[in-house]
């Protein structure tokens, strides 16, 4: 019996069951494409590439310029204006603010567990709202706060980033996605 268990061929492995040499996890992309208020350029993260693309939507067919290389797992993208664009990174809990026109991130904002989105608000988008779905804080039976337990919403100044954010808590675990009004002027 062990003579033919060791010459036995070994048993056949379907496709499926193969040990990839690449593990990816690819965070839960929320806003992956933005256009730029001009309409000519694309926007799309590459969650897997950790890079934003950019497409030039001025000729015939969408044509690539750009691979900005941003945080790790980019899951949402937003344009501020036709030259700044800001990636939310899920991975590396930042937001990456990326110069349109050269083609380099200029800012990294660490923004707290699994960002998820980002949106510009109010009369001239003067208001950035980035929600982060694990950075919130809730009190446990025992009145114990927990972090993590919520999500938050943190309102930056897109003029000065540095800036700390006001900090607006979420009722609710893992919050993911932000909307705007048809105006432009209020998140939700």
């Amino acid at each position: 019996a062990v003579a033919w268990l060791v010459q036995s061929p070994a048993v056949p492995r379907a496709a499926a069951q193969a040990t990839p040499a690449f593990r990816n996890f690819e965070g839960p992309q929320v806003h992956p494409l933005a256009l730029t208020p001009d309409g000519t350029r694309l926007l799309a993260v590459n969650t897997p590439n950790a890079t934003l693309s950019v497409f030039q939507l001025t000729g015939a067919t969408p044509l690539l310029t750009a691979e900005i290389p941003v945080g790790l797992e980019p899951v949402s993208v937003a344009a501020r204006n036709n030259r700044e664009a800001w990636v939310v990174n899920w991975l590396s809990d930042s937001v990456s603010i990326v110069d349109l026109t050269t083609g380099n991130v200029t800012r990294t904002i660490d923004v707290g567990d699994e960002p998820t989105d980002v949106h510009f608000a109010g009369v001239a988008r003067e208001m950035a709202f980035v929600c982060v779905s694990g950075g919130g804080r809730v009190n446990v039976s025992s009145g114990l706060p927990i972090t993590g337990g919520s999500g938050v919403v943190k309102v930056f100044d897109p003029a000065s980033p540095a800036a700390a954010p006001q900090v607006l808590n979420v009722f609710g675990k893992q919050p993911r996605a932000l909307a705007r009004d048809a105006a432009g002027a209020r998140v939700f």
